[in-house]
């Protein structure tokens, strides 16, 4: 399979919603955290051959002016980073989405995979397949590890598109949601 440069991604409108220049990539685009969410409790999922039943899920309201300090080389060196909006989330399971949104083109699929920055900080992002013709918002399974205080509209994840010849185009359940909006959800 080809990889498909993202710059033509971009012009093509496949990706839209709040995205720099800066977010393309050599062969991806960054993908920025814009919602986050977290299991309610007692909630669970169940899913058969035809059937399934989604863990309900409510949104996390970021904390304004989150703070950390910064170490430098020596213990003495220390600066505090600031963050406008963000989370600070303990070691658990989450669902996030991102702030851009997504028609993958019909002769192409997609993958995200996390920022090394992530693997460092204890922290995993597991997503599926991006079928060709989805369209919605993106996002994932965000798996922490370690503490960590994550700023809204940090860059978490990249996209990468590869040429496909597919069977067919998306049209699934999970046309045009988020995860909040799938919450709960019955197919």
């Amino acid at each position: 399979m080809t990889v498909v440069n993202p710059r033509s991604l971009i012009d093509g409108n496949f990706i839209v919603g709040n995205l720099d220049p800066n977010q393309i990539q050599q062969v991806g685009i960054d993908l920025t955290i814009d919602k986050l969410h977290e299991f309610a409790p007692d909630s669970e999922s169940a899913i058969g051959k035809n059937d399934r039943q989604l863990a309900d899920y409510r949104l996390m309201t970021p904390l304004k002016k989150v703070q950390a300090t910064k170490r430098g080389k020596t213990h003495s060196d220390t600066s505090v980073i600031t963050m406008e909006e963000g989370w600070m989330l303990k070691p658990g399971y989450y669902l996030w989405d991102a702030k851009e949104t997504i028609t993958v083109p019909q002769d192409a699929m997609a993958i995200i995979i996390q920022r090394s920055t992530f693997v460092r900080a204890g922290v995993q992002i597991l997503t599926g397949v991006w079928d060709p013709g989805f369209q919605g918002v993106l996002g994932g399974n965000l798996i922490v590890h370690n503490p960590i205080r994550l700023e809204r509209g940090a860059r978490v994840a990249q996209i990468i598109f590869w040429k496909a010849e597919p069977a067919s185009q998306y049209s699934g359940a999970y046309m045009n949601t988020s995860h909040g909006s799938s919450s709960g959800m019955s197919i």
